[in-house]
């Protein structure tokens, strides 16, 4: 436990120093106002269903293959240059779909042009799994940490001067050729590979990852098709009031992303040298995940409109009880993280790809339907439907039904502590003394669950997290 424990210190570190930039987009959001932002976000939901050409969904299954393998950089170049023809082949279709549906004004063609450029990043982030496969977080965690500095200046830099959106757009492409430089030259670029090893590489990852392929463009779909249809049926402002609600959903989601970053290679390693571990960490990160979203999902539901009305304006309030609908299915994103790491772990990425492929339906039809009615609200809707689908249809898996049995087992801990503390911020007003007493009350009431033995799994998550994080008690062994 003491390499997980380590990995996924690094990356507290890290999304400690990157969730300062939860405070620029705040700006940069109120700066562009619904109707920019709404634009804004259009375009980049757009790139982010065609990046799925990128080969970028392969990134778990190179992180497995390189926790696993001691000689892995014919495979690493292999995977480096599927990808630069990959945003090669996304940059063309973003084109191809700008000509098709935009035909406006030249703006609309430079903001694609400056999307299409970002599409290049997933080289940085096969640089950035090769060390996290590795188990090198440190590096990993150290380069990203320059990089950010380096856009959060000149994004604050452009808020400041009055910046109009292109700009905006702009970094994109700055943000991208300076991380694929940073990490190339950490990684070394150390040879090319030769013919024979990139259609032995390129088979193999083919071969293995293909439902990956297509999962992620599923996965794509269900959770950005609901702005590009908000944009088509309805209108700009109900898309940038809808997209600064998910925005917020997808930074809450980033302690998935912390936990993560040091628990798959850890699961991939032990999943074949120590069944015992890997099944008690699954156990272990099932009752983390649920100590973390039940709270924040609790206090959003009760609390939605004041929390847009602060964080975003009074503008971006007149859907807020959607955010109420995206903080619920918060709680399944969280929940079939693990699952899904699971299945990747145990190679059944053809279940993965159905349960993604048969979501992603449930999301484009409930789109489609309710987005034209109901706007911002159907769209929230749909979500819900779409994370909770992929939740609840694992369980007629009979060999992956007890891991959603274990999520439902730890669910009601934190839910009781949670309502108890939103009774108690009751007392004051305004949404920030309220948050602050929320989070300071659950806070107490976690150090008790944890170093409680509660059950064998929250006596260890107290253990392991807390006597290794902080020096409390004893540590486990």
């Amino acid at each position: 436990m003491s390499v997980l424990i380590r990995n996924i210190r690094y990356t507290l570190v890290e999304q400690a120093v990157l969730s300062t930039h939860v405070v620029v987009a705040i700006a940069l959001i109120r700066h562009l106002g619904p109707e920019q932002y709404g634009v804004y976000s259009y375009y980049l939901s757009v790139a982010a269903i065609l990046s799925v050409l990128t080969f970028g969904a392969f990134e778990s299954l190179y992180v497995r293959e390189v926790a696993q393998r001691r000689d892995s950089e014919a495979l690493t170049s292999t995977l480096l240059l599927l990808n630069f023809a990959g945003a090669l082949l996304t940059a063309t279709a973003l084109f191809l779909y700008y000509l098709l549906h935009v035909q406006s004004e030249r703006l609309s063609l430079l903001l694609m042009g400056l999307t299409a450029a970002s599409t290049f990043m997933c080289i940085k982030n096969t640089l950035r799994a090769y060390f996290i496969g590795r188990q090198q977080l440190g590096i990993a965690a150290l380069l990203n940490v320059g990089l950010f500095v380096v856009s959060i200046v000149l994004k604050v830099a452009g808020i400041l001067t009055g910046q109009a959106l292109a700009y905006f757009f702009l970094l994109f492409v700055v943000d991208t050729a300076l991380a694929i430089a940073v990490f190339g030259t950490a990684y070394g670029w150390r040879r090319a590979v030769g013919f024979a090893e990139l259609r032995h590489w390129s088979a193999f990852l083919f071969a293995r990852g293909w439902p990956l392929l297509l999962a992620g463009l599923a996965i794509m779909v269900f959770v950005r098709i609901d702005q590009v249809l908000l944009f088509h049926l309805r209108s700009e402002r109900e898309v940038g009031e809808y997209a600064s609600m998910a925005w917020l959903i997808e930074k809450l989601y980033v302690f998935v992303g912390i936990v993560m970053t040091g628990f798959f290679p850890y699961l991939a390693e032990k999943y074949r040298s120590d069944p015992a571990q890997y099944l008690r960490a699954v156990r272990v990160g099932h009752k983390l995940f649920s100590m973390i979203v039940v709270p924040i999902a609790a206090f959003l539901i009760a609390n939605h409109e004041a929390v847009v009305a602060a964080l975003f304006g009074r503008e971006f309030a007149a859907d807020s009880v959607a955010l109420a609908c995206l903080a619920a299915a918060l709680v399944f994103s969280y929940w079939g993280a693990i699952n899904q790491k699971v299945l990747i772990v145990s190679n059944a990425l053809k279940l993965d790809l159905f349960f993604a492929g048969c979501s992603a339906v449930v999301s484009v039809a409930l789109n489609a339907l309710l987005i034209p009615r109901y706007g911002v609200l159907g769209a929230a809707a749909a979500s819900l439907a779409a994370h909770s689908f992929y939740f609840w249809a694992q369980f007629f898996i009979r060999a992956y039904r007890r891991y959603n049995f274990y999520m439902l087992a730890a669910a009601p801990v934190p839910l009781i502590m949670s309502l108890a503390c939103l009774l108690l911020s009751r007392v004051a007003d305004g949404i920030v003394v309220q948050a602050l007493i929320y989070c300071a009350a659950y806070a107490v009431l976690c150090v008790l669950a944890l170093r409680t033995p509660i059950s064998e799994e929250y006596g260890t998550l107290g253990r392991l997290f807390f006597s290794r994080f902080f020096r409390l008690g004893r540590a486990v062994p």
